[in-house]
């Protein structure tokens, strides 16, 4: 890989950096509903600084990342949770807290070594939170009446919406890996590290309008 690659991957994943700074002076200050969201961006930089150090002791980072795929996911759907996505649809919460801890364990431990990325967990799980976040932009984007890019939910699940449907994409095209097409997953590798700098640029804005007490009323 190129040093510029490097550089983007770097600069895209420390970029979250900013958010959890933010989360941590304004601690006090954000509703408890979007706690969860403070605890994701906190553990996703953890992650990062856990993984930087493995890499550069035993030259991989796939265990502590597919423990926290597990972990974020959970912090997430808490999350959507606290926003009142599940008000409603109780099945789906309980779904899914069955559902992706075995697919967890069947991707990553029993069909693939630990100590390997593995693909099939990544791509349902970035489809799932693809979904809840099109389900929450679309009720604030047709029934809110302030502006959109001051509602920290919206903001979030933007954030998402753009992440998770790169992520997902790569992991499709990273299962297969055919060697003829190596310059098209190098053109996914540039385009998930920009789409993860903006996504997390979009984290740190969206935790600056996070409130003790909301504007906006819950959607659900």
């Amino acid at each position: 890989m190129s040093k510029s690659y490097h550089i983007l991957v770097t600069i895209g994943a420390y970029s979250i950096a900013l958010a959890a700074l933010i989360g941590v002076f304004r601690f006090q200050q954000i509703s408890n509903k979007y706690r969860p969201f403070v605890y994701v961006v906190w553990l996703a930089l953890f992650n990062e600084a856990l993984s930087t150090y493995l890499i550069y002791r035993i030259r991989n980072s796939a265990m502590n990342s597919n423990i926290y795929v597990l972990f974020e996911f959970f912090l997430v759907l808490w999350l959507f949770n606290n926003l009142g996505l599940f008000r409603q649809k109780k099945a789906y919460l309980i779904f899914c807290l069955f559902l992706m801890p075995v697919v967890w364990l069947l991707d990553i431990v029993i069909l693939h070594p630990f100590t390997r990325f593995s693909s099939i967990y990544r791509i349902v799980y970035s489809f799932t939170l693809l979904l809840f976040s099109i389900d929450y932009i679309n009720y604030v984007f047709f029934s809110e009446k302030e502006n959109m890019l001051r509602n920290p939910g919206f903001l979030i699940c933007l954030g998402f919406l753009i992440y998770f449907s790169s992520k997902g994409l790569f992991e499709f095209f990273y299962i297969f890996r055919i060697k003829r097409f190596k310059n098209f997953y190098l053109i996914l590798l540039y385009t998930m590290g920009t789409v993860n700098l903006l996504a997390n640029l979009i984290y740190a804005y969206a935790m600056l309008w996070i409130r003790k007490k909301e504007i906006y009323t819950s959607p659900y």
